[in-house]
């Protein structure tokens, strides 16, 4: 069985990238009951971080506030992310290096205001690397005890050049974001058909959610044009969840995923961790360069602020759609 999940960070600032994540993790059992990981996960994780000794993984708005900084995220991300199999100390490059898509990364290498992401060292707020290791030695005992692999995370880091191309090309917003989520969609369905197919393995299933956004309820077009000539069939259609069934997978858009499912949780997470890094990167560089600039978290009303005060300077880019996001 894989249980994925699937969020995004940021998709209503102006300035900075748009990230989304995928989460896959491995699961000898098929019921919803005996995969829900808060569950079996309980004692070795907290939902809201709240909880001495043990690693935060919740709903990434709830974790991260910027009065209350990025430690409790950071740390649940990169306790997963050593769990996973990738070593820390590492940097904002090379953790989208190990994310990421090469097109995500050539977009970041061209936009000079991230062109510095191989200088800043993660973690950033936390740097007790014993602590994180041995967050992640508890996480895997438990996930050796009940047979559970998490994979490493998939995720996209979509810089505003690239997100304006695509709102161009594609006709709007809407059609954007929806092939950006389409990429990792795709790279769960192509987890699951390389478990379902490795030589000596029983058929698999996939069970993927979606943290749904908006008050759209029907999904069953777009999973045709991802899935073509197979049969979808619609086992809900409400205003909280839309739940589809595609051969051996069911795919589930779900309002408020992010706080109920620890897939989901964690793919907010981690790309909520991608977007705070990008952005520390992102106001560092310009800070160097405007005297008394103040960072911007690239939301409308302080990223018009922060707009405004690269044109009073005199070095906002001459192509603005290169730094500052489309409405």
């Amino acid at each position: 069985m894989i249980d994925a999940g699937l969020d995004e960070a940021a998709l209503g600032p102006r300035l900075g990238p748009f990230c989304t994540a995928l989460v896959c993790v491995h699961s000898p059992e098929t019921s919803a009951e005996e995969t829900n990981l808060y569950t079996l996960f309980d004692g070795v994780v907290s939902r809201d971080g709240k909880t001495k000794g043990l690693p935060a993984v919740g709903d990434s708005k709830v974790l991260y506030t910027p009065s209350a900084g990025l430690e409790r995220l950071e740390t649940g991300v990169c306790t997963f992310l050593h769990l996973a199999g990738l070593p820390l100390p590492t940097t904002l490059r090379s953790l989208a290096a190990a994310l990421c898509p090469s097109e995500d990364l050539t977009a970041m290498d061209r936009a000079p205001w991230f062109a510095e992401s191989s200088t800043l060292v993660l973690p950033l707020e936390d740097k007790s690397l014993s602590k994180i290791t041995g967050y992640a030695e508890n996480v895997a005992a438990r996930a050796k005890e009940i047979g559970i692999v998490f994979d490493l995370p998939s995720a996209r880091l979509i810089t505003a050049k690239s997100f304006n191309e695509s709102i161009e090309k594609l006709g709007g917003k809407g059609r954007a974001v929806r092939e950006i989520i389409s990429s990792l969609m795709n790279y769960a369905f192509a987890a699951h058909d390389r478990t379902t197919g490795a030589a000596g393995s029983s058929p698999s299933s996939l069970r993927l959610t979606v943290d749904r956004q908006g008050g759209r309820r029907y999904y069953g077009e777009w999973l045709a044009e991802l899935l073509p000539g197979e049969p979808i069939r619609a086992f809900e259609e409400g205003p909280t969840s839309s739940k589809y069934g595609v051969k051996d997978k069911e795919i589930n858009f779900m309002v408020g995923a992010d706080g109920s499912c620890m897939e989901v949780a964690l793919a907010s997470m981690t790309a909520k961790y991608l977007r705070e890094s990008a952005m520390r990167v992102f106001n560092r560089w310009w800070a160097d360069r405007v005297d008394g600039i103040r960072p911007t978290a690239g939301y409308p009303r302080d990223a018009n602020r922060f707009i405004a005060d690269l044109d009073a300077a005199g070095v906002l880019p001459e192509k603005r759609a290169d730094l500052i996001r489309l409405l």
